[in-house]
């Protein structure tokens, strides 16, 4: 089973556990962000960034361009708490 079909899966799976009216909520706020213009500045596949500097696990500093030196990089990013 390929990785699309697999998400596919998942998506209906979850969806028959999600009151309707928390889908309206999520379908809103889908429509508010693809309205808000934001969805044209995320970055993607291929996209380059501009160097920056995070704390590993350790508290230790590093700098992106240094682990994208090493081979290819995939970044992902949290939107904080829910």
């Amino acid at each position: 089973m390929s990785l699309r079909d697999k998400l596919s899966k998942i998506k209906e799976e979850s969806a028959k556990k999600i009151p309707d009216e928390a889908k309206e909520i999520m379908r809103q706020a889908t429509r508010s962000l693809a309205e808000s213009g934001q969805v044209e500045e995320v970055l993607g596949s291929g996209d380059k960034i501009h160097n920056f500097t995070l704390k590993n696990q350790d508290g230790k500093l590093f700098e992106i361009y240094d682990l994208y030196a090493k081979g290819p990089l995939v970044l992902q990013f949290y939107r904080g708490y829910w």
